[in-house]
């Protein structure tokens, strides 16, 4: 995307905290983007420059300290596309005829803008029909209902609210060549039991095949609204599995069906499932307190005062060096709106 990078990594601690997301441009040093909560492995960074290089890297937290970084992680944002008009026009369309009754397609996208593809077809002496349509970025199209020993043509064309571009060069692929079987002739059994889980990074969608002529399954996904379903991938015969690792967008929720397709029809939809990607909470940096006092209260105790400039902090770090050392090290944290600490069995007549 020209606006936004998405990052993913490994946990590997067990007691941390939290997450911190640093960024940077060129030769600058990194700056904190963002704080995220434990056990989180991914993030959006958004509202970015086009055209420009960013690194990143991460670090997680406790009370106790903060990690060592990771590695650092390039991305290049991506020319903003143009506005109010149709997207350009795919090119290099293929196809092949995989078997008697499937056909693939791929072509390259060469749109910035589009909301989609729509797949036309046709056979001979016949005009075009719109019979797929596919999301936008996809290069890829598998035609389940074609015929044995058949002569197709395609094209393709990009497609967004302003308008629709071009067609691509029509092609034409011809079926292979299949003895009809004697016996079933109808449609596949709809599957059923569809349940979808996200877990280790990946969307997992696992259904029963209830059918034993099908030639593959549709995969029908929705974006936030579940009267929009679109179809999304075909996959094989047998397939109960389907993991999906490109769509962990943060703030939103996808919805999922599935039918079985043979050269007789498609059969009814499985039941309908969702997940839902949940929002990253971003967080601001609290304002640093001001006006710290220390008091000597005894020998071994002193207590300090601050002012609490801030509303969204999480607590206050507490550090102290003597004089003579270089270093400050934390020796407390405290809650939140805390506005005094007492230090205890401190060394008499140190500063």
């Amino acid at each position: 995307m020209y606006d936004q990078v998405n990052l993913f990594w490994q946990d590997n601690s067990k007691n941390e905290s939290g997450f911190i997301v640093e960024r940077k441009t060129g030769i600058q040093d990194f700056d904190e983007v963002a704080k995220l909560q434990s056990n989180c492995s991914f993030y959006l960074d958004m509202h970015l420059q086009e055209e420009r290089t960013y690194f990143y890297r991460i670090k997680a937290y406790n009370d106790a300290g903060i990690s060592s970084a990771s590695n650092e992680a390039k991305a290049i944002t991506e020319a903003k596309p143009t506005q109010n008009e149709p997207p350009e026009a795919p090119s290099h369309l293929l196809g092949r005829a995989t078997s008697p009754t499937q056909i693939q397609l791929a072509w390259q996208d060469n749109s910035k803008n589009e909301s989609g593809f729509q797949i036309a077809r046709r056979t001979s002496g016949k005009p075009y029909q719109v019979k797929g349509e596919v999301f936008a970025d996809t290069t890829s199209f598998t035609d389940n209902l074609v015929e044995p020993d058949t002569m197709y043509y395609y094209k393709v064309r990009a497609i967004n609210s302003y308008g629709n571009s071009a067609y691509t060069d029509e092609i034409q692929v011809k079926t292979k060549a299949s003895k009809e079987e004697e016996g079933d002739t109808n449609k596949p059994q709809r599957p059923n039991n569809l349940e979808a889980q996200l877990e280790d990074n990946m969307i997992l969608l696992t259904w029963n095949d209830s059918s034993n002529n099908e030639t593959g399954f549709r995969i029908y996904m929705a974006i936030d609204d579940p009267e929009l379903f679109a179809a999304y991938k075909d996959v094989p015969a047998n397939t109960t599995r389907y993991e999906e690792k490109e769509l962990l967008i943060p703030g939103h929720t996808f919805y999922f069906k599935v039918s079985a397709v043979n050269k007789f029809g498609e059969s009814d939809f499985s039941n309908e499932v969702n997940v839902v990607i949940k929002e990253v909470e971003v967080k601001e940096r609290p304002a640093a307190p001001t006006d710290l006092k220390a008091f000597e209260t005894y020998a071994e105790e002193v207590v300090i005062k601050w002012k609490d400039n801030s509303n969204n902090e999480d607590g206050f770090k507490i550090e102290r060096r003597r004089i003579d050392e270089g270093k400050f090290t934390i020796i407390q944290t405290t809650p939140s709106n805390m506005s005094d600490y007492r230090d205890k069995e401190l060394k008499p007549d140190t500063t």
